[in-house]
Order: structure tokens, then sequence, then C-alpha cells
């Protein structure tokens, strides 16, 4: 079996709606055997307003990742 996720939002600051932050995530996730899942992801994250210069305006993360279920 496969599954595809994927959800994305935008968290704005109700104080200031130019000051945003946009998540989105997506993953595929394979069934190698009854319990092992073999799950690769990818991760997108933008900021409109930076608070320090220590953070970064977009992020981007990749993971692989072995699951087990029981």
């Amino acid at each position: 079996a496969v599954a595809l996720t994927h959800y994305t939002f935008y968290q704005p600051n109700l104080e200031d709606f130019d000051d945003y932050i946009v998540n989105s995530h997506t993953a595929l996730e394979t069934k190698l055997s009854e319990h092992f899942f073999f799950e690769t992801s990818f991760d997108y994250e933008y900021r409109s307003y930076l608070p320090t210069e220590d953070y970064k305006r977009r992020d981007v993360t990749t993971e692989v990742t072995l699951k087990i279920k029981w």
C-alpha cells in the first residue's frame, strides 16, 4: 500500500497581516511489510518577517524515514 499526504497552512499575525508564516508538508509512505514502512517527505516554510538575523525567510527540509508500526 502507498499513502500520499499533504497539508499547507497560512498563519498570520492577527495584529499585522503582512507578518505571516506559510508551512507545507508532503509525504509519501510505502508499506514494506506488515509492520515496516518507508517514508520520504518534503517540508517548506516561508516567513514574511524575520525577527532576528538567525532566521531564514525560506527553509526546506527533506527526510527519509523507516517506520515501525504495531
